[in-house]
């Protein structure tokens, strides 16, 4: 199933459907109603105002000649893609002509309304210039224009002007609204067709698997960057593409995860293995053996997550998605499959190395299971949020696992109840505030996964009862909190741990409750989201000093 797209639409009066009566017979308007019964939830927003010039829609950082408009920021191709649509169109009909600007000024215009927009990984088609009762230098100059357009931009030109120009180059009697400029419902039709026929959402789609299909297609992308000094055009490409990778690789978790492993073990396993003069197994050089199997394996899982969940992140992250935009589906299956593996062998090899075999399997059964649920689980209700919480509470038990033979030694006098109850404490909370985060990701995400049929809580209960499950979950995950803080302040953590833990913990997790109940809105849940992930990481933090 294809999921919605969302199209912008900037341009001057005809795209805002000046001459057709009623308005509705518009071909933009025409238009949304195509896309609407292609997809319920396909999106058509018009941001068109009557009087536009090319110049007004540059980007709104570009200063043009003296002279001449600057961009206007509520409607140019800045505010478009500020909206994070999937394509824009861009129609200027005769408004430049108008003004006796020549083909080269608006072609200069196009170029960077192109670029900039190909540079944020958007294509935009542009309608070629619509004839009009001009003088004859007026209509030279829109002759002109249309023969350079479809030489310069190919695919991505929407022409109608043979269907809508005489043998003068005038406007065709039976197009003409009656001002000899604007179309009537006929010319409005006859546009809606050249647009129907450039079918943008099969390009689209077949534009999606190849990440250089527009520079291959477009003559006019390809001179861009020809023109481009080495330097200036290699690193902006290489900057996208370096950030598509670690936004595909989540970095910041990674390092989370390498954190967490950390911690577990250095601050907590080692210095009790050293004072009960227990050997450790796991030397600096096995232990990174073993950060590196971990991290693999969480790596291939959000590979594996995002190549599957492709579609579903066009509609709720659309102007965050890298797979099928900067990164094709192959790539990054290929990579996703390749971290996998070597996630697999690195696992076999430590267990062998260190002679522990269930640390082995844990290893290769959590791999499978992160794979399984980005095929399968991850549109499920609860059970695959409570698959990723749990697979995340195990990071802090594997050098507990790893380090099993040397902990025997350990009895209660040298710390081994209190390094046991401190990882398991380690574990539970990452259980617990990654099961929360889920929860509020299945929120911040309801309505693109509906219409992908994402069968996630909200989808499956109702936005207002999924959104109860959250917030009642946030409650005992904050009653946890408390807990956790008396339990110390009646222990032997000192009073400005505890104080640390109020400030670090227990406030925040009483605020984000607060704000989960009155969110209403998708960015208010991605807010919460976020604020749940930089518990973690306080949590993380606290949990060491108070250790």
């Amino acid at each position: 199933m294809r999921c919605p797209l969302r199209l912008v639409i900037i341009g001057s009066s005809t795209a805002a459907g000046q001459g057709a009566d009623p308005p509705d017979q518009g071909w933009a308007t025409r238009y949304s109603c195509y896309l609407k019964a292609l997809h319920p939830q396909n999106e058509l927003i018009n941001l068109a105002q009557g009087g536009l010039q090319t110049f007004h829609l540059t980007p709104t950082h570009h200063r043009p000649p003296l002279a001449r408009p600057r961009p206007n920021s509520t409607c140019n191709i800045s505010r478009a893609l500020a909206l994070q649509p999937n394509a824009v169109i861009v129609q200027t009909p005769s408004n430049d002509a108008a003004a006796y600007y020549g083909p080269e000024e608006q072609l200069l215009n196009f170029d960077l309304i192109l670029a900039y927009a190909m540079e944020q990984g958007v294509p935009v088609w542009l309608c070629a210039p619509q004839p009009r009762n001009f003088s004859p230098e007026q209509r030279r100059i829109q002759r002109a224009l249309r023969q350079a357009m479809q030489a310069r931009y190919g695919p991505l030109l929407i022409d109608a002007w043979d269907a809508l120009a005489d043998a003068d180059d005038g406007l065709l009697p039976e197009c003409d609204s009656g001002d000899g400029a604007h179309l009537n419902n006929e010319g409005h039709a006859r546009i809606l067709s050249a647009v129907l026929r450039a079918d943008i959402p099969g390009t689209l789609a077949e534009a999606a698997q190849w990440p250089d299909y527009w520079t291959r297609r477009v003559p006019a992308l390809a001179e861009w960057a020809k023109r481009q000094p080495r330097g200036v055009r290699s690193a902006p490409l290489r900057g996208q593409i370096l950030k598509a990778w670690m936004r595909l690789l989540r970095l910041p978790n990674l390092l989370i995860v390498g954190l967490t492993l950390s911690l577990a073990h250095w601050a907590i396993l080692r210095p009790a293995l050293a004072q009960s003069g227990a050997e450790a197994v796991l030397d600096a050089f096995h232990f990174a053996w073993l950060v590196l199997a971990t991290v693999l394996t969480a790596a291939a899982g959000y590979v594996f997550n995002d190549y599957f969940d492709r579609h579903i992140d066009a509609l709720n992250r659309s102007g965050r998605v890298v797979v099928g935009r900067l990164l094709s589906p192959r790539q990054v299956w290929r990579v996703g499959l390749g971290l996998w593996l070597v996630a697999q062998v690195g696992a076999v090899g430590l267990g062998i190395s260190v002679g522990n075999l269930w640390l082995t399997g844990l290893f290769v059964g959590t791999s499978w299971l992160l794979a399984f649920y980005a095929w399968r689980l991850k549109c499920t209700v609860v059970v695959g949020n409570a698959l990723v919480a749990l697979l995340c509470s195990l990071v802090p038990l594997l050098p507990w696992l790893a380090e099993a033979p040397a902990l025997e030694t350990l009895d209660v006098s040298n710390g081994g109840r209190t390094v046991r109850a401190t990882l398991g404490l380690y574990a539970l909370f990452a259980f617990m505030v990654n099961l929360w985060r889920e929860l509020v990701k299945d929120l911040e995400d309801a309505s693109g996964d509906a219409a992908c049929c994402c069968q996630t809580l909200p989808v499956r209960l109702g936005l207002p009862v999924a959104q109860k499950v959250a917030v009642g979950f946030g409650l005992v995950f904050s009653a946890l909190i408390g807990g956790v803080l008396g339990w110390q302040a009646e222990g032997k953590a000192s009073g400005g741990a505890v104080a640390l833990g109020v400030a670090l913990l227990g406030v925040p997790s009483a605020v984000l409750v607060g704000l989960l109940c009155s969110a209403s809105q998708r960015q208010h849940f991605a807010w919460v989201s976020l604020g749940i992930k930089l518990l973690m990481l306080a949590g993380l933090l606290w949990l060491l000093w108070a250790s």
